[in-house]
């Protein structure tokens, strides 16, 4: 089951990584290199229950930064996976020095706040890409629509778009322009839309009344997966084979030089120094991304029983991504979706009924490396079901993404405070910070969230200063630490950042 958990986002995330670095990342690096890096991380890791793995804040830095390469170096083939190394290698120092000075410890000052904001961040990220591109494909045949009655014969063209991404491939026959064909869109966003519902779906036979309980929870953990299978399927039937849809990308694996070139001679001398800059920005997202998930796995309501390693664990990862960077994979860290699903199949569970809702509480986890190590193998052996993986459309794994952004999204708590801006105060839930916060307090703390939140989706989007976003993301410490001083009561501050009402033990949230 965890292994086809961890294999579909690695799939998603490499169809993307080819679209967005020119196909110098690929399917073939983040298989093989999420594959590798679960055995290190099996027998290295501090943390055995953390599965790490592509994530959406260090793919869309991957893109910000080979963009920059396309600028600096004016070409649509930079020396993008040169760049890349050198900037591991800084990030390998970054996490190193962290390491040694004990920085992780600075995650105290880190609330739900800011938890909560990096979420729906990656969330909407998620969601964006997935739909962007759909409907990008949308525009597209619109704009090209004209150029079908032009074309007669079974070739290929490429063409312009005036977006200025680059050139598209259109493929035609018959003297149809299949991919400015509206007939095209309209298959790839229904593909998208179709494995997102279907994905959900699935998911929620877990709480159905039909079915045996061993065959519900079977449907709703392989949901996903069979989502990919279905839609994918489908897309192959003979009414659909002859519409176009773009394809997943999959090289071989003696096609890949697997070694990156560390010195490229259009790279001058101060080229390797500068890299240091977005090794620094990158460090800091990698330290967010890490930590938090670290900590989500190492709270105290899962009852593990062996300590925890923030600062051996920045080492450890920190020299995996200058591996990962010699050899062209992309930086996976620590993945939150995947390595609470991991945290969960290993849990022994009790459920109790308060206040009328079903509630589990952990009894005990089998706290153990194998599985992260059997996981790591199968991804790793998984690279040579190549032409299986060239079955699926990448509009699939756009479904894919959108269903991972929005799972991810209602199941912060930040949305449901969002929602309750517009909910009848009679049917407010009744939960600890209902119970024991003002709602105008509720609201007010919501609205910064989302103030902060569309400052970082507006620097997200500015090309001028996209790269430093990880900055704006630590900002959110002081803002946080300033509402406390400021704007907002201890008392109510520490229940808006906790789970549960805050028990004596529990630290204050000034």
């Amino acid at each position: 089951m965890l292994f086809f958990a961890c294999l579909a986002p690695a799939i998603s995330f490499g169809g993307l990584y080819e679209k967005s670095t020119g196909g110098q990342m690929g399917v073939v690096e983040v298989v093989v290199g999420s594959g590798a890096v679960m055995i290190a991380y099996a027998f290295l890791g501090g943390s055995p229950l953390v599965i790490l793995g592509g994530t959406g804040p260090v793919f869309y830095f991957t893109r910000v930064l080979y963009d920059l390469c396309v600028t600096i170096f004016q070409t649509d083939d930079p020396p993008f996976l040169t760049v890349r190394f050198w900037t591991s290698i800084w990030v390998m120092v970054f996490c190193i020095i962290i390491s040694v000075t004990d920085g992780s410890a600075l995650m105290k000052f880190c609330t739900r706040f800011t938890d909560e904001t990096f979420a729906a961040l990656i969330a909407l990220i998620f969601i964006w890409e997935a739909l962007s591109d759909v409907f990008f494909g949308l525009d597209h045949a619109q704009e090209c629509e004209n150029l079908t009655d032009a074309l007669s014969s079974s070739e290929s063209l490429s063409i312009s778009t005036k977006s200025g991404v680059g050139e598209m491939p259109v493929h035609y026959n018959n003297g149809t322009v299949d991919c400015c064909d509206t007939s095209c869109s309209l298959l790839s966003l229904n593909l998208t839309l179709g494995t997102f519902i279907v994905a959900l779906a699935l998911r929620d036979v877990r709480r159905s009344h039909y079915l045996p309980p061993f065959v519900r929870t079977f449907v709703a953990d392989f949901g996903t997966v069979m989502s990919i299978m279905l839609l994918s399927g489908l897309r192959h039937l003979p009414w659909f084979e002859p519409t176009f849809v773009e394809a997943l990308e999959v090289a071989t694996v003696s096609e890949k030089n697997w070694l990156v070139n560390v010195t490229d001679p259009r790279m001058e001398t101060w080229h390797y120094a500068a890299t240091s800059v977005p090794a620094l920005l990158a460090t800091i997202l990698i330290y967010l991304d890490q930590n938090i998930t670290a900590r989500v796995i190492n709270a105290k309501d899962n009852r593990l029983k062996k300590g925890t390693a923030y600062h051996y664990d920045m080492l450890v990862v920190g020299l995996l991504i200058g591996v990962c960077g010699l050899f062209g994979f992309p930086w996976l860290i620590a993945a939150t979706v995947r390595s609470l699903a991991h945290l969960h199949s290993l849990s022994e569970v009790e459920e109790s009924v308060v206040n009328g809702h079903v509630q589990k509480h952990i009894l005990s986890v089998r706290e153990t490396r194998w599985t992260g190590l059997a996981i790591g193998i199968l991804l790793a052996v998984s690279v040579f079901l190549r032409e299986a993986l060239m079955l699926v459309p990448m509009p699939v794994l756009y479904g894919v993404f959108l269903y991972m952004g929005y799972t991810s999204l209602i199941t912060n708590q930040f949305y449901d405070r969002l929602k309750l801006i517009f909910t009848d105060p009679a049917l407010y839930p009744a939960n600890h910070y209902v119970r024991n916060v003002k709602r105008k307090v509720i609201h007010l703390y919501t609205l910064l969230q989302v103030a902060c939140l569309v400052g970082l989706w507006l620097v997200k989007t500015n090309d001028t200063i996209n790269i430093s976003f990880p900055i704006f993301i630590m900002l959110l410490v002081p803002i946080r630490g300033l509402m406390g001083r400021y704007l907002f009561a201890k008392m109510d501050l520490a229940y808006l950042d906790s789970e549960e009402t805050p028990g004596d033990g529990e630290e204050g949230a000034a």
